[in-house]
């Protein structure tokens, strides 16, 4: 008869301590995985094993890809622009000998592409400007600008389509460097201004103006182009230089000059851009493009010591929509 007591004590005692053991034991056991897991379990148990506290290699969190923006880039390219053009004015730098002036370098960057029509010769599209030290400047001029523009090439493609877009596509596009100062005199002054808002006389117009056909000879353009230039020459007008028949003449004078460049064998055997302006716009060429976005050594260094700081900066939208129509019409 004491047996059955005892059980039932026993028993008792027994549920008594599953109780408290309970809450402790669903402390101790992880809960349920959820349906959505970041990390794979074959993952976790490797990660285990290794004992690295790194998430890299199969089964880590996948990182979202962040797409360059060119837009944002080319806006932070033009601010950087003006700020170092403002400091190569007010600032100078410290250095051990003394304080050391900057110059800052103004150069206009061309872009081409064989496979675009708009740009198949040079158009500019955009300003860079290259801040260094006066005491210490760069070693090679050629390639500091091979490397500014490799840095930026993203920005002046980008740039270039503000002008026709698209733009020219970086895959194949060639990029040409010339002084902001022989731009300023040779392209801009002599072309695109007296231009009446970049219009462009195609080829059809040029015919026109020196009543010349489509399959007349390069040595029957030269003799109508002759012919116009001797009879309206503003020195045929010298004793009445400012009346009708001296303006008109001088309009004609001015027109036929343009057909002429448009239809010579000079203009479409080889670059007009690279023409303009002959011998004395010489500096003008093509920079090799190689690690597109790629920041050099020279850009981290402090300016007085060699390094140097880049930036570009759009051209007016009427420079290169010049250009642009140009292309087109020829």
């Amino acid at each position: 008869p004491m047996i059955p007591n005892t059980l039932f004590l026993t028993t008792i005692l027994l549920l008594a301590v599953v109780d408290d053991v309970t809450p402790l034991i669903a402390q101790i056991r992880p809960p349920k995985a959820s349906s959505v897991c970041v990390y794979s379990t074959k993952a976790k148990s490797r990660k285990a094993k290794v004992g690295s506290g790194k998430t890299s290699g199969f089964g880590s969190p996948k990182k979202a890809s962040t797409k360059f923006d060119v837009g944002a880039a080319l806006l932070r390219s033009e601010k950087l622009y003006d700020s170092l053009e403002k400091s190569s004015y007010s600032s100078t730098i410290s250095s051990d000998s003394g304080p050391s002036s900057t110059i800052f370098r103004e150069h206009v960057v061309s872009v081409r592409s064989a496979s675009s029509a708009a740009f198949s010769d040079w158009v500019p599209v955009c300003q860079l400007g290259v801040l260094s030290s006066s005491s210490a400047p760069p070693p090679s001029d050629s390639a500091v600008m091979s490397s500014c523009v490799s840095y930026l090439a993203r920005e002046v493609c980008h740039s270039s389509s503000l002008a026709s877009p698209p733009g020219v596509p970086r895959s194949d596009a060639e990029f040409g460097v010339e002084p902001l100062s022989d731009f300023l005199d040779h392209v801009y002054e002599a072309v695109v201004k007296p231009s009446s808002g970049g219009s462009a006389m195609s080829s059809a117009e040029a015919r026109e103006a020196l009543g010349v056909e489509a399959d007349d000879s390069d040595e029957d353009v030269k003799k109508k182009y002759r012919k116009i230039t001797l009879r309206c020459h503003p020195d045929r007008f010298v004793s009445d230089p400012d009346g009708d028949e001296a303006r008109a003449g001088a309009r004609e004078f001015d027109r036929a000059a343009k057909a002429y460049e448009v239809l010579s064998a000079t203009s479409r055997a080889a670059s007009y851009y690279e023409g303009l302006g002959g011998k004395g716009r010489s500096a003008f060429g093509a920079v090799r493009v190689e690690d597109v976005g790629k920041e050099r050594t020279a850009m981290r260094m402090d300016v007085e010591v060699g390094g140097y700081r880049a930036a570009v900066r759009c051209l007016d939208p009427d420079v290169p929509s010049f250009f642009v129509a140009r292309n087109g019409a020829r």
